[in-house]
């Protein structure tokens, strides 16, 4: 069954290889990231700019989503 995801973080290691297993599964994926323009993503990705520290930009990305995939790195 296709789902519909919204991949925060996509352009990090993490995000690019749960949207690539997403986009291979045949799921509808956003990819949310900061930067469109330093982005490549596969053209059946949706590609979102924005902050994830926005509440308008998170809420906008999760519209018609069934699922969303969120993975921060942190240094400690």
């Amino acid at each position: 069954m296709e789902q519909r995801i919204v991949v925060f973080g996509a352009s990090g290691r993490t995000g690019r290889a749960v949207v690539a297993q997403a986009v291979q599964r045949g799921d509808d994926v956003v990819a949310f990231v900061r930067d469109a323009s330093k982005q490549w993503f596969p053209d059946a990705v949706d590609v979102r700019q924005g902050s994830p520290s926005d509440p308008h930009d998170v809420e906008a990305a999760l519209v018609g989503r069934d699922l969303h995939v969120e993975h921060r790195d942190f240094e400690i």
